[in-house]
Parts: C-alpha cells; sequence; structure tokens
C-alpha cells in the first residue's frame, strides 16, 4: 500500500524538509505537521492548492476576484429574470396533470 499520509513534529520535519518535500511532489501525498501535539500546516502538492481554490473561487488576484463574483451575480439575475416564465410553466404543466387525472378518475369510473 502506497503511503500518501504523513504526520510529524516540526522537529522532525526541520530536520528532513527537503527529502519530505521531495517525497510530497513525487508521491502525491501530504505532510501534517505538529506544534505541541496539534496539526498547525501542511505540505501539500501544488495540484491540491488548484483544486481547493477552484472548489472555494478563491483567488489572491482581487481583479479575478472580481470578475468571478460579477460573472456569478450575472448568471443569477439571469436566473431571476427566467422565474416568472418557469413558474407559469409549471402551473400549466400542473392544471394539464390535474385535467388528464379527473379524465382518467372519470373514465375509470365508468
Amino acid at each position: 500500500m502506497v503511503e500518501k499520509l504523513r504526520a510529524m513534529s516540526l522537529t522532525e520535519f526541520r530536520a528532513d524538509a527537503s527529502a519530505q518535500v521531495a517525497w510530497v511532489a513525487q508521491m502525491g501525498g501530504q505532510v501534517w505537521i505538529r506544534k505541541h501535539g496539534k496539526v498547525v500546516a501542511g505540505v501539500v502538492p501544488f495540484y491540491q492548492i488548484r483544486m481547493l481554490e477552484a472548489l472555494t473561487h478563491g483567488t489572491a488576484d482581487p481583479e479575478a476576484r472580481r470578475r468571478t463574483i460579477e460573472r456569478e451575480y450575472a448568471a443569477w439575475k439571469r436566473a431571476v429574470a427566467l422565474m416568472p416564465q418557469v413558474v407559469a410553466e409549471l402551473v400549466a404543466v400542473d392544471a394539464e396533470r390535474a385535467a388528464m387525472m379527473a379524465l382518467y378518475e372519470r373514465a375509470k369510473r365508468g
């Protein structure tokens, strides 16, 4: 089984940091660093940081963040504009379904 996680004290990490970083880069694992028994930091492959940014829409670039927010707001406005049309269509479908059920019940009774 391939080891994917290593947990060690800060002192242990300092003593062998270069090898730990190389292991993370080569194996894709993670190193969790403890200080006084608590995990306080980690060394992870860079692709995992990119994935986290993509999941949280996080970015250090304020301009990119502003563009993302504007894009999401525009999408929200388009969705809100469609809501009356969607509701009207749902009401029509529900009315049609009710009419069909009434016909079915009448036919069933004979």
